[in-house]
């Protein structure tokens, strides 16, 4: 069984912030969805856990952390749940693009991320944010965990989940035995976890 992580909103929304609040130029949805996977992956390549907890999909344009894509693609329609209110009061929408950017309204709070979160988000937009959508997307095709979950969708899906234990394939920042313990600690977790 893949492993699996808690989704946990308020990073979600947290790195959503950080990384909009960073002057990323030509920050479109689809750059933000690649910016918060390379966030998730840096973060859980070295410490055994993305930052977002988000399930990721490999899509035509490269994988895309599900949660957030649907949160994001609620900003540009009307708000309707409590998550997608709660991002549209801090995230800004400039729809005088054919493909609509995102701003901040907020200030980043330091408070609602751990240090190695902010150094994974502060890493990832040194290395990816000056990067096209295109560029960035070419990237992710290279990489192994895409290749392998795209390569296993059926005949006529869009999209197949990517499994977490594949980020650490060909990553050179990947810490010694992280995967192995990634592995581990979420067989731990699924063992005692309530019925």
């Amino acid at each position: 069984m893949p492993v699996e992580f808690q989704l946990d909103m308020d990073k979600v929304i947290a790195t959503s912030i950080f990384i909009a609040s960073r002057g990323v130029p030509e920050l479109t949805i689809g750059k933000m969805m690649k910016l918060i996977f390379f966030a998730d992956k840096y973060h859980l390549v070295r410490y055994g856990r993305p930052i977002t907890g988000d399930r990721y999909d490999a899509m035509n344009d490269g994988p895309v952390p599900s949660f957030a894509y649907d949160l994001f693609k609620e900003l540009l329609r009307k708000p309707m749940t409590s998550e997608g209110r709660q991002l549209a009061a801090v995230i800004e929408i400039d729809v005088n693009y054919e493909l609509p950017r995102f701003s901040t309204r907020a200030e980043f709070d330091i408070e609602q991320l751990s240090q190695s979160d902010v150094l994974a988000l502060t890493e990832t937009l040194k290395q990816f944010g000056d990067k096209s959508f295109e560029e960035l997307s070419a990237i992710t095709h290279t990489m192994s965990a895409y290749d392998k979950a795209w390569r296993s969708r059926g005949m006529f899906k869009k999209s197949a989940r990517m499994k977490f234990e594949d980020f650490f394939d060909d990553d050179a920042g990947a810490m010694a035995g992280a995967r192995e313990e990634t592995i581990e600690n979420d067989c731990l977790k699924k063992s005692f976890a309530k019925p």
